[in-house]
Formats: C-alpha cells, sequence, structure tokens
C-alpha cells in the first residue's frame, strides 16, 4: 500500500486582480508516494489555477491545504500520478537498470603546454589534466 502526500512549496500571485489582492496564479507542487516498507518516490510541478470570480474568491491567507488540493485534483490526473509513483518505487525496490564503474583502471593523462607555444599531447580524454610550464 502507497500513501500519497501533497506538499506545496510556493505561490505565485497577482498582486491585484479587479479588486482581489494577492490572487493565486500558480501552485507549485510536490506530490510524494511512500509504501508500508519506508521507500518513496516523488514528482513535481507548477500548476496554474484560473482567476476566481469575486464572489468565489478566497483571501490568500484564508486558504486551506483541503482547497488548494481540491484545485490541483480537478486539474492534474492524480491517478496517473499515483501510477507514476508506484512504478518509481517498484522500480528501486527492483531495478532494471544499474550504473556500474568501468571495470577497468582509468589512466591519468596529461596535456603539457610549454610556454613557447609547444604543446606535447598524450592522449586525450575528458579526465586529462593540464599542465602549462
Amino acid at each position: 500500500m502507497i500513501t500519497y502526500k501533497w506538499i506545496f512549496s510556493a505561490f505565485d500571485c497577482r498582486v491585484d486582480e479587479d479588486g482581489m489582492q494577492d490572487v493565486v496564479t500558480t501552485v507549485h507542487w510536490r506530490y510524494n508516494g511512500t509504501n508500508e516498507d519506508g521507500i518513496s518516490a516523488e514528482i513535481y510541478g507548477a500548476q496554474s489555477v484560473g482567476t476566481p470570480t469575486p464572489d468565489a474568491f478566497t483571501p490568500y491567507p484564508d486558504l486551506s491545504e483541503e482547497q488548494v488540493i481540491g484545485w490541483m485534483e480537478e486539474t492534474l490526473d492524480v491517478e496517473a500520478m499515483q501510477l507514476n509513483l508506484a512504478t518509481q518505487i517498484e522500480l528501486i525496490i527492483n531495478p532494471v537498470m544499474v550504473t556500474l564503474p568501468p571495470p577497468f583502471a582509468n589512466t591519468e593523462e596529461t596535456i603539457v603546454i610549454n610556454v613557447d607555444g609547444e604543446i606535447g599531447l598524450a592522449q586525450l580524454n575528458p579526465n586529462a589534466k593540464l599542465e602549462v610550464k
């Protein structure tokens, strides 16, 4: 079983909109899923919300987490998000891809540039050291 949780990090607000102050225009969110063993995954995004009418406007200090969750659930595909998180958790438990270091020792290479402009070049790679003499 996976437990899901919304986390809201910031709200972009229009300072004044038709006489309403601090009108939320974008919600910056994270959506977290954690299984019973404590393994978790997270997705994040920013969601635009429509401009409210003066009758439906809630002043910024009076916004509740439940209200903002409602906005997100109305506009985002929460079922697909939960499937995404469940898949991420499953891949943490049973990975199908890993990143491994080379099975051999990398050799250090040095590029030497003499002050007179001569360049001595050993085999070049991204890990090469540069020496100026």
